[in-house]
């Protein structure tokens, strides 16, 4: 059964608590994304939250808790630290709706199409946004931003090209790897297949892997696997089944 429309209002900040579930992380790069971004075009996209539950843990004590919104809160205070009051969309969900409420928030706010990505940065770019500004404004690499603006005019499947070492801070000096955009299809029912397989080599990726390279550096582990499994004569192992366990 559906619930009721959520309610748009302010609320006292005092009387709102993250919950104790979260499973989102924010790197420091996203972090500060989002904070520049405030403080560019303001606070527009409502905290998400319900009215505590007597089920919550004894740690909650607090009117409302939060289901989606631990980051830009924080950003918020951030930025605006006189802020006694923000909007909010009051959710009716129970303790254990609000749980998959976040887990939702998280996971289905979509993939990126790089072709679109790059139609986006050209945009942007050619509007006058250079190319710091949308590193700052929205925590991608700048080298990363400089190969969507060049995608633009390159034939398809060749090189994107170097860029400088940012963590050295050396202009001109040569990324060890050139990066590439790679595209395929495959049928709606080979999709879960590899969507299942990405999801478990995700697992062996450390905690602090740049979620905007965390689908390729998955693939690059799938990929691994399956070269190892086809040892060094480069053949194709025997066909097994994808699961979810460990």
């Amino acid at each position: 059964m559906a619930s009721s429309k959520p309610e748009i209002r302010e609320i006292e900040i005092a009387k709102l608590s993250p919950n104790d579930y979260n499973p989102n992380v924010e790197t420091k790069a996203k972090y500060k994304a989002l904070v520049n971004h405030f403080r560019e075009v303001g606070f527009t996209d409502p905290l998400k939250v319900r009215k505590r539950d007597p089920k919550d843990p004894d740690t909650i004590q607090t009117e409302y808790v939060l289901i989606d919104g631990e980051h830009r809160l924080r950003a918020y205070r951030e930025v605006f630290p006189e802020a006694e009051t923000i909007m909010c969309a009051v959710c009716d969900l129970t303790r254990a709706g609000a749980v998959v409420s976040t887990i939702a928030y998280n996971e289905i706010r979509g993939d990126e199409n790089p072709i679109k990505m790059a139609v986006a940065i050209k945009i942007a770019v050619e509007g006058g946004k250079t190319i710091e500004e949308i590193e700052t404004l929205t925590g991608m690499r700048k080298s990363r931003v400089e190969a969507y603006a060049e995608l633009q005019e390159m034939p398809e499947g060749e090189k994107l090209p170097k860029f400088e070492d940012e963590e050295s801070g050396q202009e001109d000096a040569p990324n060890p790897r050139e990066p590439v955009v790679i595209s395929f299809a495959v049928y709606e029912d080979e999709r879960e297949i590899i969507e299942r397989a990405i999801t478990k080599a995700k697992r062996s990726l450390p905690p602090e892997t740049d979620i905007d390279e965390e689908r390729g550096k998955s693939l690059v582990i799938l990929s691994e696997e399956y070269l190892r499994g086809a040892g060094t004569k480069g053949e194709a192992p025997a066909q097994e089944g994808v699961t979810d366990g460990g």
